[in-house]
């Protein structure tokens, strides 16, 4: 079982449509829907009362994304759950494993054909289209009553997905819009090239000096780690090597700085074009995988197996830590400064239109971000089978005896599950603490958006869609530098982005932008 990358922040991250793979089936698990009679103790949200009563418990179906492989213990780790919700909250839980790059593709197949899920984590797919196609329930009144904790979360951390008002998602808790961009490299590639790391930030050129001399000392090492998968119209490259605050979506204006408030087309700025033009050059020079515009090995994968040397990705602690384990050392060469943007969410937990258990699944929403034990849990494993905690104080986990990278049967390192400042990490750097300390630093370097949400309204919602359809169609080509002619496809993709109407979405952006900016003086 490999180390993946953490996906937090939301970064924001975050995109459109999925699949799932079968069931796991363990020794607890019923039939859809069914019920059973159990005695629990429940305490009521906010209080420290706590209740006894008869009641039925409800099973609730919870998509288990994954990098593409299922956890082998994943059962496991599913009646152990189970053991804790059922009692506590009268909850069962049946995971409902998935690669997260299906998710993509499939979701929108699955509840249009009534497929029962009662809750969906939108990683890689933005809650916007299914809100308007009427795919996911309204949120506010089942939090109200099921899931009053979660609202003192999102006081502090802004955790809610709203359109107009109403409440569609919930993010797990994160320190939300910290971020510096830098591209990591495993430490054995960087010190066999006889690479020092250098004090600041690493402009293209320094990045194309480290990549031609692991290229030197690895001939068959593609140095920059760029596939199709990860540049869409959700996820670009391009902002982990520039500074970006996407305020709600790329396809309708970003700030470029934290002093501006002037939206501005991201594909149509220089910025933007220099990248391109940098990464064709890196293409040219054997840096990047031949196939890469085309290639769906999860970039991860592609570093596990020695053939790529790294990627772009957000220098936040949490990522930090657990790429450092997962790739036994990893160097970092930051790419942008330090900064705040504006939370970008996207995505998180939804509740489908298909539930058939909305309040048992606000229930164990609630459940699950004020108790961090089953947070690590669902996130890390069984205590003593596959983690054993080292650093109580700073929640620092190592394997298991006998266990390693290769042999853990449970692994799973995305981090969508409850409070992730209090979840278990792998090295020191992640620990609270230091997650802290990240984002105070940040936050003394806001964008000028920081506090404000955007939402295309349903009149433009089918704009929108055209405009990422674009995107996705260019994006991987462009970004991973496999474009022969760059500026005649770069032109029609400009081109098309107009015609597709990107600058309405800009415009409607900037004047509720604006508005808001208005109000706060």
């Amino acid at each position: 079982m490999k180390f993946k990358k953490v996906f937090m922040v939301f970064l924001a991250v975050i995109l459109v449509c999925t699949a799932f793979a079968g069931c796991i089936k363990s020794s607890s698990e019923t039939t859809s829907g069914s019920s059973v009679q159990s005695t629990f103790t429940e305490k009521t949200p906010g209080t420290n009362t706590e209740t006894t009563a008869a009641q039925e418990i409800k099973e609730i179906i919870v998509t288990y994304l994954t990098m593409g492989t299922t956890p082998k213990d994943l059962g496991l780790v599913q009646d152990a759950v189970n053991e804790i919700t059922e009692k506590e909250i009268g909850v069962r839980v049946k995971f409902y494993p998935m690669s997260a790059y299906d998710t993509i593709s499939k979701y929108g197949v699955l509840l249009a054909g009534g497929e029962r899920i009662d809750l969906m984590m939108l990683l890689l797919t933005p809650m916007n289209s299914f809100v308007v196609n009427g795919s996911l329930k309204p949120l506010g009144s089942l939090i109200e009553s099921y899931g009053k904790d979660l609202i003192a979360f999102d006081e502090k951390y802004g955790i809610f997905g709203k359109i107009d008002g109403e409440i569609y998602t919930i993010m797990p808790v994160g320190l939300g819009g910290a971020f510096q961009g830098a591209y990591y490299v495993k430490e054995n590639l960087f010190k066999n090239a006889k690479l020092e790391l250098k004090n600041g930030i690493y402009t293209y050129d320094d990045l194309t000096e480290v990549f031609a001399a692991i290229k030197n000392s690895n001939p068959e090492i593609y140095p920059y780690g760029a596939t199709g998968p990860n540049s869409k119209a959700s996820y670009t490259q391009f902002a982990f090597l520039n500074m970006v605050d996407a305020v709600g979506a790329y396809n309708s204006g970003v700030l470029l700085d934290t002093k501006s408030t002037k939206l501005v087309n991201m594909f149509e700025s220089k910025e933007y074009h220099d990248f391109l033009t940098q990464v064709r050059k890196w293409f040219e020079s054997g840096y990047v995988l031949p196939d890469a515009a085309t290639n769906q090995t999860p970039i991860t994968t592609l570093v596990d197996a020695g053939t790529t040397a790294g990627y772009p990705m957000a220098n936040t602690p949490i990522i930090v830590s657990s790429t450092t384990k997962a790739w036994g050392g990893v160097v970092i060469l930051p790419t942008t400064e330090k900064f705040r943007a504006s939370s970008m969410i996207n995505g998180g937990w939804a509740v489908p239109i298909t539930s058939k258990e909305p309040e048992a699944a606000i229930k164990f929403m609630n459940y699950l971000y004020t108790h961090d034990d089953l947070t690590n849990l669902i996130q890390w494993g069984i205590e003593g089978k596959h983690i054993e905690v080292v650093d109580k104080e700073n929640g620092v986990i190592t394997f298991a005896d006998g266990l390693d990278v290769t042999t853990s049967p449970y692994y799973n390192s995305l981090g969508l599950w409850g409070n992730q400042i209090n979840a278990y990490v792998w090295d020191p750097v992640g620990s609270k603490k230091f997650q802290q300390a990240f984002f105070d630093e940040c936050s003394l370097n806001p964008t000028k958006a920081v506090g404000f949400n955007y939402y295309s309204p349903a009149e433009l919602q089918n704009i929108s869609i055209v405009v990422d359809e674009v995107l996705n169609q260019y994006m991987p080509t462009l970004e991973t530098g496999s474009a022969k002619n760059l500026e005649a496809v770069y032109q029609e993709f400009i081109a098309k982005l107009k015609a597709a109407g990107i600058d309405k979405l800009i415009e409607d952006k900037q004047a509720k932008f604006d508005a808001w900016l208005n109000s706060k003086k």
